[in-house]
């Protein structure tokens, strides 16, 4: 019976007069008007709250390989990532990137109605993301200063798919903001790290785009090649529109030349009720001295 029950939801929602209910069409109006871009309502690699980082600009060669899970009621989606990172100048200037290539994802009827998914998109299982790009600069040096501070700027270029499926925006985005970070300890194995910026993404209707508050905290622990961060980070839009999206992080991993491992755990508080999981191999170049 319940499987009954389900294939007759699922084939009746395959239909225009279904979708137009569901949003109530104004007759008028492009399907993508109905989509929100706000994080509350998108998949969980549309809008993703940046990293909070230490004041430092990343002085490594490096390239990064994962798999991440996304686990909340009504949607499972899983995705790879590839990430890198290049020092322009050692220890004041770098640029990194990360692209998600492939994200498989199923959701329940409730949530494509609560999310608008277009019909002729209903049995989409797959999307592509938008490539993040960030320009990082070194502000003061903790060998010659108490504090580090660092200043970053990133655009989100529109490369993504399945917009229909409320999975991605395909709408730029960008932000600044700058980060800053030092010693707790006298060993300077733990550190505090904190950041604040301004983050704005494009919208689809009447809004041209939504303008937020970006900030992040947290602390770090170095121990010979192993590192650890405990961070909270989120971004708060001005639409109240499920538009403030707030999550807590914790990072492990080794930093060495060559191979490491990394794993990360995600929960989302308000606005992004996903839990993830993270993990990865990065590899750092050797550089000469």
């Amino acid at each position: 019976m319940t499987c009954c029950i389900a294939s007759y939801l699922s084939s009746a929602a395959q239909t225009a007069e279904w979708w137009e209910r569901t949003v109530r069409w104004d007759g008028v109006s492009h399907w993508s008007h109905y989509i929100k871009f706000s994080p509350a309502y998108l998949g969980p690699n549309a809008l993703p709250v940046p990293s909070v980082t230490n004041g430092l600009a990343d002085s490594n060669h490096s390239v990064t390989i994962s798999a991440a899970g996304h686990f909340m009621p009504g949607d499972r989606t899983l995705n790879a990532t590839i990430k890198g990172n290049y020092s322009i100048v050692k220890n004041k200037v770098s640029v990194d990137a990360m692209w998600v290539p492939v994200e498989f994802y199923t959701m329940s009827h409730k949530l494509k109605e609560e999310r608008h998914v277009f019909y002729l998109a209903y049995n989409r299982n797959k999307a592509m993301g938008d490539l993040h790009l960030n320009f990082n600069v070194q502000l003061l040096n903790p060998n010659k200063h108490k504090h580090a501070l660092a200043f970053r700027a990133g655009y989100r270029y529109p490369t993504s798919s399945n917009v229909a499926s409320a999975r991605m925006t395909d709408a730029p985005g960008y932000f600044f903001d700058v980060s800053t970070g030092g010693a707790l300890s006298k060993n300077r194995k733990w550190k505090y790290m904190a950041m604040a910026g301004f983050l704005v993404w494009q919208l689809n209707n009447d809004q041209p785009q939504n303008d937020a508050f970006l900030f992040g905290t947290g602390v770090e622990y170095n121990h010979k090649t192993f590192q650890l961060q405990t961070t909270v980070a989120g971004f708060l839009g001005y639409l109240n529109d499920g538009d403030k999206p707030v999550v807590g992080r914790i990072k492990a991993g080794t930093v060495k030349p060559g191979l490491n491992w990394q794993l990360q755990l995600q929960q989302g508080f308000h606005d992004f009720r996903y839990t993830s999981i993270e993990v990865g191999t990065k590899y750092i170049f050797k550089t000469k001295q």
